[in-house]
């Protein structure tokens, strides 16, 4: 709680606090959205669309204000003069509706709940003083459910027929109420007309609700467009992360939250659709994912699901005829590699004296096509050959009773992030051991299957050159703090993954911390969004990305100084951002475009580079002109 706040709370012996934005907030991006949504709720409901609706409620309310003599009015006479346009049914459940939203659709501020609660534990007398066409009841069961009860009464405009922005009458009649000396008053609110100028005019003290500043990575346009992403705009802009919150946090609230949000939903949807029996979240990919799902019914039973590329990929090599069609196996290879990468892909250890006796150096480097065409390569393999196939099917028999182990049957979802190698490989594997499961393939994005994706990237542009440009934050949020797996073992007759030493153990613990604080701030996001997101949004990918997009095309200073030396692993560790400075490119622009070109955050790179995000902005555009043009 701020320290001036909890003086002037001290000092006074009455406390009355506004309500709306000031003890708690509605998620949406303005007001009116409410109206929006009930529209979208008595359609979902009753089948029914009630044009302009929104427009309709705008318009009954100054109409109410002009039929009425008093200064306020409540929402039964704004909704009296909607009868006659929408119908009295109609404007019954439209009412019942909206009542409920602002309920559902509230959450507390924190900070000033902490203030409220402060003054009940000193004993203050505490009230609430509010300008709002709902009831005292209405408002109670909003405050209610944002946890915020014991205070004496509920001051409201439109049942004391009195406002505070106009003349701050309902401030005299509230005095006069409670016999309370302006003097010792303190009114704590957002408004500075009618929370502070007006308070101060009947003799109150009072003090400004202000928001906090953080990096919040949303689009402003695109949420007066977006019904769905202002739900999400609200959320994030209105639920004031804690000042002590890191940048690994804040990111994960506000960019990262939203995307599990969204993937979840589509994961609900799917399980529905598909009639899944089980989901597997894949190590490492799934681990944020398994611990947010962990008890969800609507998604069945879910498990941790240990298997990575190396783990299904080695026990088909027992059924392929030759090196060439072992390398098809996998997918991803670095553009150059010492010898041991091929062994590590064959599954076993490096025999050096095999290959001193063929020629090969250790210090030699070869591409994937090196080691299908280099004849020393051929002739080590020949070498080797009986090594690899023993234990692929030793492999493959563990691999066989780790998933017997698990009991499943009939249609199961595989989790992914999308590259697809472990998905056709363990499908692959599933019928050439005669294990009769149903897999089904769930991507969180893959450009080979669409239809089994939550992203689809296909036919958005700007998405696309987002991928470009800032992907490795999505493999670096995806991550689990333990190794991938390398094979497996029986132990106590029991099949136990063999995990690889944890590639960031013995990086410094601030990157271990931020990963953590990543998950942490996501993981929040989702069960904040549970309830009102959840239930009255439809979290398409569209508006969940809008805050990814945002964050990888409008980089500040403070992201690339706060991100710019995270290590990222790919093979070895790299920062996402090259340590060189400009003045070192003017001398060797060579070096830019080496730097450029294998820089794992090409966008942080180009703000670096310039300090703003002009030329990344060209360039994000002229990527989009020839996407379009190409699609052609």
């Amino acid at each position: 709680m701020n320290e001036l706040l909890q003086q002037e709370i001290d000092r006074h012996h009455i406390v009355t606090f506004d309500v709306y934005d000031t003890l708690i907030r509605r998620a949406v991006y303005q007001d009116k959205d409410i109206f929006e949504l009930v529209a979208r709720e008595f359609q979902k409901r009753y089948g029914r669309n009630i044009p302009d609706f929104s427009v309709k409620r705008m318009q009954a309310d100054v109409l109410a204000r002009t039929r009425y003599p008093y200064r306020e009015i409540n929402l039964d006479e704004i909704y009296k003069e909607l009868v006659t346009t929408i119908g009295e049914a109609a404007a019954r459940e439209c009412k019942a509706i909206e009542l409920e939203l602002e309920i559902n659709l509230t959450f507390p501020n924190a900070d000033i709940v902490e203030a409220f609660t402060y003054a009940l534990r000193q004993q203050k007398s505490v009230y609430i003083i509010s300008d709002m066409y709902l009831r005292q009841s209405h408002i109670a069961a909003a405050l209610t459910h944002c946890g915020v009860r014991g205070y004496k009464k509920i001051f409201v405009s439109c049942e004391y027929r009195a406002t505070k922005h106009e003349q701050g009458e309902l401030y005299r009649l509230f005095l006069e109420e409670i016999g309370g000396v302006p003097g010792n008053v303190l009114h704590i609110g957002n408004d500075k007309k009618a929370d502070i100028r007006k308070a101060q005019a009947v003799g109150m003290d009072t003090y400004l609700v202000t928001p906090s500043h953080y990096r919040k990575y949303v689009n402003e346009c695109k949420a007066k467009k977006n019904l769905d992403y202002s739900l999400l705009y609200g959320l994030i802009t209105k639920r004031l992360v804690a000042a002590n919150e890191s940048p690994a946090y804040c990111l994960g609230f506000n960019v990262f939250g939203p995307i599990l949000t969204g993937f979840l939903a589509w994961l609900k949807e799917k399980c529905r659709k598909l009639q899944l029996d089980r989901i597997l979240f894949l190590a490492r990919d799934g681990y944020v994912l398994q611990k947010l799902c962990e008890g969800n019914s609507e998604l069945g039973q879910t498990d941790y699901f240990y298997m990575s590329r190396r783990s299904v990929v080695i026990p088909m090599i027992q059924y392929q005829t030759g090196l060439s069609e072992i390398l098809q196996l996998y997918k991803s290879w670095p553009k150059k590699m010492p010898i041991y990468i091929l062994f590590d892909k064959l599954g076993i250890s490096q025999q050096t004296d095999t290959v001193q006796a063929v020629g090969i150096k250790n210090n030699e480097l070869f591409s994937k096509d090196d080691f299908i065409t280099d004849p020393r390569v051929q002739k080590l393999f020949e070498h080797i050959r009986d090594d690899v196939i023993e234990n692929s099917i030793e492999q493959g028999q563990l691999l066989k009773d780790y998933i017997l182990s698990y009991n499943i049957n009939g249609r199961t979802g595989v989790v992914d992030l999308g590259a697809g190698t472990i998905f056709e490989a363990l499908v692959q594997f599933s019928r050439l051991n005669g294990l009769d499961i149903q897999w089904k393939p769930l991507y969180l994005q893959s450009d080979l299957h669409t239809k089994q994706s939550f992203i689809d990237v296909s036919c958005n542009y700007e998405l696309q050159t987002v991928m470009r440009l800032g992907y490795m934050f999505l493999e670096v949020f995806f991550t689990a703090p333990h190794g991938t797996v390398r094979a497996y073992v029986k132990k106590n007759n029991k099949v136990v993954p063999v995990l690889v030493d944890y590639e960031y153990a013995e990086q410094p613990e601030q990157y271990r911390q931020r990963l953590a604080q990543l998950h942490s701030g996501a993981i929040d996001f989702c069960r904040l969004a549970e309830d009102g997101l959840n239930h009255y949004g439809k979290f398409d990918a569209e508006a969940v990305l809008a805050n990814l997009i945002f964050f990888i095309l409008h980089p500040t200073d403070e992201d690339v100084t706060y991100w710019g030396d995270y290590p990222f692993f790919v093979e070895e560790f790299v920062p996402m951002l090259p340590t060189t400075d400009r003045l070192e490119y003017i001398k060797h622009p060579a070096q830019l475009l080496r730097d450029m070109r294998d820089c794992v955050w090409l966008a942080g790179f180009m703000h670096r580079l310039l300090s703003s995000n002009i030329l990344l902005r060209l360039m994000a555009e002229a990527n989009i002109a020839r996407l379009k043009i190409k699609q052609k």
